[in-house]
């Protein structure tokens, strides 16, 4: 390609290039497509979701910050949900800021998207408001 364009630079003739061409085929079978659609992608984009943490709460929805947030990708033949932590943190916009949690070994962390990462996989798969609203738990008692 690089020579090509030299070519044509000098030239002012563009010639065509032959490119190396290959067939590969998916490492994700429909059937996984079907089952992460009606398992995942379905319920997660149903509605708002809403994730409390002390007194403050946030919401997300399918129009606008889902969308940012939420993919998957193939690990082992199967379609697993990822979470862009940095656009969570971006959409939070310090709407938890001051709000402390417990972690697991006893140490106070700032609520943060991690945390919210983890609510939001429960409150994805909810089906009815309640079920869509999780409250992060603070006291590090799970």
């Amino acid at each position: 390609v690089r020579d090509a364009y030299r070519a044509q630079v000098q030239t002012g003739k563009a010639n065509v290039v032959e490119l190396p061409v290959t067939t590969s085929e998916p490492t994700i079978t429909q059937a996984e497509l079907n089952r992460a659609m009606k398992e995942f992608a379905e319920p997660a984009m149903s509605g708002l979701i809403t994730i409390k943490a002390g007194p403050k709460q946030i919401q997300f929805g399918p129009a606008r910050s889902l969308p940012q947030i939420l993919s998957m990708k193939p690990v082992d033949g199967r379609l697993v949900d990822v979470y862009d932590k940095k656009a969570i943190d971006t959409l939070l916009d310090g709407v938890f800021d001051g709000i402390m949690a417990v972690k697991a070994d006893g140490k106070q962390h700032q609520v943060g998207p991690d945390d919210v990462a983890q609510a939001m996989k429960t409150a994805l798969a909810g089906k009815t408001p309640a079920e869509r609203t999780v409250t992060i738990d603070l006291t590090g008692q799970g």
